[in-house]
């Protein structure tokens, strides 16, 4: 329907088409629309104010991240990850065992137990790391209140490069030996794995040099 006061001026082409503009007589006056243009079903009728999500991991409002007071609120899954291993340590001696399982889901379970047991592995070097650099910080703060010219070691995310020069790797070796040190089954079997690593590693530039 026509609205009296509003009135239609060609404004030009627009895509080979003459598109027509309505204006109003007076402003209280409706503006018309023609009925010849197709309304898209989709439309917006209400401006409203676009939500966006927000990842908490990486927004700024969340604040930074205190790793004592996670690890502390967190401390549950050690000891929840370390009763899920010793489960699965049984559930893969129980399939060794049982002659009727196929070969390839006792395959399959071994190398669950073997992910799992890397992770462990991981975890408690990340830990031991983390504990060392608390540590050292601590004695460089009670030697800084002696009078001791600062000193920032550069902390190296795990796991540590190769080089063992570094300050933070014998930092952190310290920190596995004396750990181990406390069980001297461990520790032995951690030496003789290491001597065979580096035998290893002797005969293959051997055969290298030799070829």
């Amino acid at each position: 329907m026509r609205e009296s006061g509003s009135t239609a001026r060609l404004s030009g082409l627009v895509n080979g088409k003459f598109v027509a503009h309505f204006s109003r007589a007076r402003r209280p006056s409706p503006t018309e629309m023609s009925a010849r243009r197709p309304v898209s079903r989709a439309r917006q009728v209400v401006e409203t104010q676009e939500l966006k999500a927000r990842d908490p991991r990486f927004d700024v409002l969340s604040g930074s991240v205190n790793k004592d007071l996670f690890r502390k609120s967190y401390s549950f899954l050690a000891e929840q990850h370390q009763q899920e291993l010793e489960t699965m340590r049984k559930t893969a001696a129980a399939a060794r065992k049982n002659r009727q399982l196929p070969q390839e889901e006792k395959d399959r379970i071994d190398e669950a137990l073997r992910r799992m047991e890397n992770r462990e592995v991981t975890r408690k070097n990340k830990d031991l790391q983390e504990e060392a650099m608390r540590q050292w910080k601590k004695e460089e703060a009670d030697k800084r209140k002696e009078g001791k010219k600062a000193f920032f070691l550069k902390e190296c995310t795990f796991p540590f490069p190769r080089d063992t020069r570094q300050p933070a790797k014998k930092l952190f070796l310290k920190a596995k030996y004396d750990d181990l040190a406390q069980d001297k089954r461990k520790l032995h079997k951690a030496m003789d794995k290491k001597r065979r690593k580096t035998s290893q590693k002797e005969k293959k530039l051997m055969c290298v040099r030799v070829s």
